[in-house]
């Protein structure tokens, strides 16, 4: 069965792992040991039931409904839909977390961008392979940076802002095209065109950097050290609104852009080439004409691409795979605790056949029936839903504050859970009720 399902799980994972380990013998025997175990515990109820019934009330057909035994089985049935409205408010709450974060503004414009890698074989010619890709149909601008814009990236150590400590700063050295392109928005603007400022002189800085190194007034034109000696110092030339270039998981950090003029020397350092597609652009015809110029300048290294979009969402493939792994659990569990609710229901209708009988000889519809046999699994259900809101807010609760950026807490994923139970439960137990109902009375009050 393993072998089986095996793929299908660690595709969910996104996981390769060795099972060998598995046909150890240790590991063998822990198996086996939980099988007679499960075995054991699960035979002992029913085998402590029959032995403490009364033979010769059993011989009479006087047996009555042990209390006790109907007792344990609501306690269980309740435990089971507890945990499954738990499980399905839980899961509600984790998709619309992670829809937030896909749909929060971070401050960027990610849209028909891609982020193409390219090797130190390439660089050497990177000015002729970026004229030549930016003069393609489709193609609207073109920017490049020598770090990932989500990492990993670099870091200076600022001195001089808290005394016996440099505190790192976050850079990515890019063109200063990039900016435009990502359509990233000032917060104070830069007094001249990038392209006039020197390089290795100049800096721009986020607001939360600002913040950081308690820079006061209007930072631009304002200096910081990035090492420990005099030439060291750069000027900040520009002040960019704060956006998200981690996982907003985390809280807002301080970065620094400083201009690249590595590549448009053509100097062996490998990098990325951003490029901002045409909305309308036939998308792989254009990356298809990049793929051949690529492999003009770089013909051993593979061609490979992303969109910003699909880096951007990888960032929560953790979250993506605790979600789905918590819907597949909680699938499960509504499968399970239906079941059970489905054979709690057949005894309990079973034990009640005679008195369906009489009131429907007395008159009773089938709606006034629908009402009485269900009236008491819905106030199980109810109590389930009591006991499981406040366990699932206090588990959201506890998840949620990992992160810096999250939804408001509100009740109305559990209330939405328990109101999923109850209409499942309303119709598994329905659907043993109407066939007692719809049975002829004569055949049961017959057996009297």
């Amino acid at each position: 069965m393993f072998r089986f399902v095996q793929p299908s799980a660690l595709s969910l994972l996104h996981m390769n792992i060795d099972t060998a380990y598995l046909y150890t013998p240790l590991v063998l025997f822990l198996f086996g040991f939980l099988l007679i175990f499960t075995i054991a515990v699960a035979g002992s109820y029913p085998s402590l039931v029959l032995s403490s019934f009364n033979p010769i009330a059993v011989l009479s057909g006087n047996l009555s409904r042990r209390r006790g035994g109907s007792l344990v089985r609501k306690v269980l049935m309740v435990g089971q839909f507890t945990i499954s409205i738990a499980l399905i408010g839980c899961s509600l709450i984790m998709h619309q977390q992670i829809d937030y974060f896909r749909h929060k503004d971070t401050g960027l414009t990610r849209d028909q961008v891609v982020s193409i890698p390219f090797s130190s074989q390439l660089a050497p010619h990177f000015t002729a392979f970026r004229r030549e890709v930016a003069a393609q149909t489709g193609v609207l601008k073109t920017a490049f940076a020598v770090e990932p814009l989500y990492g990993p990236w670099s870091a200076y150590f600022v001195s001089g802002v808290d005394k016996g400590h440099a505190i790192p700063l976050t850079y990515i050295s890019t063109s200063t095209d990039f900016i435009d392109l990502m359509g990233i928005q000032w917060k104070y603007a830069p007094h001249q065109a990038l392209e006039t400022y020197i390089p290795n002189k100049s800096i721009i800085l986020n607001q939360e950097a600002v913040k950081k190194f308690h820079i006061t007034g209007n930072p631009v034109d304002q200096t910081l050290n990035l090492g420990n000696n005099d030439t060291d110092k750069v000027t900040i030339i520009g002040v960019m609104k704060d956006f998200s270039f981690k996982s907003l998981q985390y809280p807002m950090d301080g970065l620094g852009i400083t201009i690249d003029n590595i590549h448009s020397q053509n100097m062996p350092v490998p990098g990325y080439l951003y490029v901002k597609l045409q909305k309308g652009a036939p998308v792989h015809e254009t990356l298809d004409h990049i793929r051949s110029i690529y492999s003009k300048y770089d013909p051993t290294t593979p061609f490979a691409f992303r969109f910003m979009d699909d880096i951007f969402n990888d960032l929560y493939a953790s979250e993506d795979r605790l979600a789905a792994m918590l819907s597949v659990f909680t699938g499960l569990t509504i499968i399970i605790a239906c079941l059970g609710l489905l054979g709690l229901a057949a005894y309990s209708i079973t034990q009640r056949t005679k008195e369906i009988s009489i009131r429907k000889v007395l008159g009773a519809g089938m709606q006034q029936l629908l009402v009485l046999l269900s009236r008491e699994f819905l106030y199980l259900i109810l109590l389930s839903m009591v006991l499981a809101c406040p366990l699932g807010w206090y588990a959201m609760h506890q998840w949620l504050n990992d992160f810096e950026n999250r939804i408001t807490l509100r009740p109305w994923a559990f209330l939405l859970a328990g109101g999923l139970a109850g209409l499942l439960a309303l119709f598994t137990v329905s659907t043993q009720a109407i066939k007692a109902i719809r049975a002829n009375p004569t055949d049961s009050l017959r057996k009297e």
